[in-house]
C-alpha cells in the first residue's frame, strides 16, 4: 500500500523526519510505528540482510554486540524486553543498537549463552566486575554454584576439549555400541567424570531439541550443535568445569588414546583436540 506522505504525517512531523531521519510514533505513551527517510530504511534492510548471511560464529557474534554489553544486558537480550531501546542509554545509534540485539538474539536462538558466558569468563583482557557477572549468570544457567580457578581460561579448554574429543570418536566410530551407551547413563558419566547427567544424549527425529538439551528443572546440560552419525543425532553435554571434571575427564581421554595409539600410531593423535595438560601426559606415559 503506497501514501502520500502529506496524508500520513503532520508538516511538524514530516519535517522532524527530514532533520532526523527517523520519527518514532507514540500512543498513549507507548511507541506504535516509526516512520523513517527511504535512505535511512535502505542502510537498515543491507545491514540486517549482511548480518543474516554472515556465519553464525559465536566469536562473531560477541564481537558484533560487544562482550561487556551482552553481559551487562544480558536478561534483557534474553527475555527481548525491549533491548533496542535499553541499549540508546549507551550513546549507541539506532544501527548500532539493532545490529547489536540482532547478534545477541542469534546466541540465544542457537542456545549457544552457556558457551558465550564460558567465553567471556576465558578472555584474558576482560574487567573484574564483567566476569564476576558473569560467573554469576552462568551459575544461574547451570543451576548450581560453581568455583572457579584463578586462571579462568581453562574453565573453557576442558570443555572445548572433551566436545572436540567425543565428536571425533563418534564420527570416526572409534566408541563401540557399549561405550556410547554407557556414556547415555547418568552412572558411567559420575564415575568417570563426575557428571551428574549423561555425556551423551540421543535426540530422536520426534524430539524437540530445546527440550532434551535441557534437564528436568529446565537447565541446559548440551551444546545446541548436535552430532550426527549415519543418521542418528548426539548432543554431547556441555557442562565441564576444570576444577570438577578436569582430573576425571582427561583420566578417560587418556585412556582412550592410549588405545588409539596402540592401534594406529602417534600420528592419529594429530586429529585430536587435546589440551596442554593431556598432552603432557600422554607424553609421560609413551615415555614409561
Amino acid at each position: 500500500m503506497k501514501m502520500n506522505v502529506n496524508e500520513a504525517l503532520s508538516r511538524q512531523a514530516e519535517k522532524l523526519v527530514e532533520n532526523h531521519q527517523e520519527v518514532v510514533l507514540t500512543q498513549h505513551g507507548e511507541p506504535t510505528y516509526v516512520v523513517m527517510t527511504m535512505e535511512l530504511y535502505q542502510q537498515l534492510y543491507q545491514k540486517t540482510d549482511k548480518l543474516c548471511n554472515d556465519n553464525k560464529n559465536l566469536k562473531l557474534l560477541l564481537i558484533k554486540v560487544g562482550k561487556k554489553i551482552f553481559i551487562k544486558y544480558y536478561e534483557i537480550f534474553k527475555e527481548n524486553k525491549n533491548p533496542v531501546e535499553a541499549l540508546e542509554v549507551e550513546g549507541y545509534t539506532l544501527i548500532s543498537r539493532r545490529s547489536r540485539v540482532a547478534s545477541a538474539r542469534n546466541i540465544f536462538k542457537d542456545h549457544l549463552e552457556v558457551e558465550a558466558l564460558q567465553f567471556i569468563l576465558a578472555s584474558e583482557r576482560m574487567d573484574e566486575k564483567t566476569k564476576k557477572k558473569a560467573k554469576e549468570l552462568l551459575s544461574q544457567e547451570l543451576g548450581e554454584e560453581i568455583e572457579f580457578l584463578e586462571e579462568e581460561v581453562q574453565l573453557i579448554k576442558i570443555g572445548v576439549m572433551m566436545k572436540g574429543v567425543l565428536t571425533k570418536l563418534l564420527q570416526t566410530h572409534q566408541l563401540s555400541d557399549k561405550e556410547i551407551a554407557l556414556l547415555q547413563t547418568k552412572e558411567y558419566s559420575k564415575k568417570w567424570f563426575n557428571l551428574d547427567s549423561p555425556v551423551l544424549k540421543i535426540l530422536q527425529p520426534n524430539q524437540s531439541l530445546e527440550e532434551v538439551k535441557r534437564d528436568e528443572k529446565g537447565y541446559n546440560r548440551y551444546y545446541a550443535q548436535p552430532v550426527s552419525v549415519e543418521n542418528t543425532m548426539y548432543l554431547i553435554s556441555s557442562q565441564w568445569l576444570e576444577k570438577i571434571h578436569g582430573k576425571r575427564a582427561r583420566t578417560w581421554v587418556l585412556q582412550k588414546m592410549k588405545e588409539l595409539l596402540a592401534t594406529y600410531g602417534y600420528e592419529i593423535l594429530d586429529q585430536y583436540p587435546l589440551d596442554k595438560v593431556t598432552q603432557k601426559q600422554l607424553e609421560m606415559i609413551c615415555k614409561n
